[in-house]
């Protein structure tokens, strides 16, 4: 498990955007049939927003930039240099965020711009450095219909505010539902659920990682993971190492979906996923974290774990409910 989170820390998105003198590359290859593909997505993207770009044209090169940290480079409005190995390894919904962001550079003149929510989110799929120094920030959730609409809507207008369905998924409501019970225990270590989630519009599967009713009584070396339908979210600390995860196994792929290495875990931890209709929220600690929509539940199993060497009797308290 531990190999599993190192893999995610590592796959976190980045991107650095510079002049010569900061990244220099070599084996450079003109690949204008390879991209121009994703600049013909751009153009449709950019006339449903009110510009006109069937007249814009730029080369774009395959290269083996220096600098591991430097995946795409914009030189004006000549040229956009992709890191060759970076671009053979990718997805198609990576490859069109990183050819839509040099474009911002290139076509849009949008600088690089980091903000982000108070959960960690970008705001911006412009996050990114000039320096060669580039910090991860903030996380980006590329795979989300909905959270690539709001990205585009801002990459062509950087006063683009954050969706209604987004902000109306915060608050932590749980108390105050109708509840109509599925289960509901307390248990240790590892279970699995079978339940056919996609039948249910509403429902909300809440965790409490009890280490007051435990033998163990400390979170100093935490790893929990809540997979349902192929979405996991993870929550660990191992010393100073805290992590939260949000991500989808796919076949041939991993996506992921949000990142928080800032988070201070409480004694007794508490997970929640809320789903409603399309939407699934997360919290910990009933913090909000993330939402987005998903795609019909097809796998039928909700796994909960706690993984760790000292921390396999903390009892978790599970509830699982729908709601109306």
């Amino acid at each position: 498990m531990k190999n599993k989170l190192l893999f995610l820390i590592l796959t976190v998105i980045a991107i650095s955007c510079s002049k010569d003198e900061l990244y220099s590359y070599t084996n450079e290859e003109l690949a204008n049939d390879e991209f121009y593909p994703y600049l013909e997505m751009f153009r449709k993207e950019a006339k449903k927003r009110g510009y006109n770009f069937d007249n814009y044209n730029i080369d774009f090169y395959l290269a083996d930039i220096d600098k591991n940290d430097a995946v795409g480079l914009s030189y004006g409005d000549s040229r956009i240099v992709i890191d060759r190995d970076v671009w053979n390894g990718r997805n198609p919904e990576f490859k069109e965020f990183l050819i839509f962001h040099e474009l911002g550079h290139s076509a849009l003149n949008r600088k690089h711009k980091n903000d982000k929510t108070d959960a960690g989110e970008c705001l911006s799929i412009m996050e990114g450095s000039d320096d060669g120094n580039y910090q991860f920030t903030c996380s980006s959730n590329i795979y989300s219909s909905l959270w690539r609409e709001y990205y585009l809507d801002e990459l062509f207008n950087s006063n683009t505010s954050l969706p209604n369905w987004y902000l109306d998924s915060q608050d932590y409501d749980i108390e105050d539902l109708n509840k109509d019970i599925i289960n509901s225990r307390s248990d240790v270590a590892f279970h699995i659920d079978s339940i056919d989630l996609d039948t249910i519009s509403n429902f909300v599967l809440e965790i409490k990682f009890n280490t007051t009713n435990s033998s163990t009584n400390t979170i100093a070396d935490f790893m929990s993971l809540i997979s349902l339908n192929g979405y996991t979210f993870n929550a660990s600390q191992y010393a100073d190492n805290k992590r939260i995860t949000i991500f989808r196994v796919m076949p041939e792929t991993t996506q992921h979906i949000y990142e928080n290495g800032e988070y201070d875990f409480n004694e007794n931890v508490k997970i929640t996923i809320k789903k409603n209709q399309n939407l699934l929220s997360f919290f910990i600690d009933e913090q909000f974290l993330h939402a987005m929509d998903i795609d019909a539940f097809q796998d039928t199993d909700i796994i909960t774990s706690v993984d760790s060497e000292t921390n396999r009797e903390i009892v978790m308290d599970i509830e699982i409910f729908q709601y109306d």
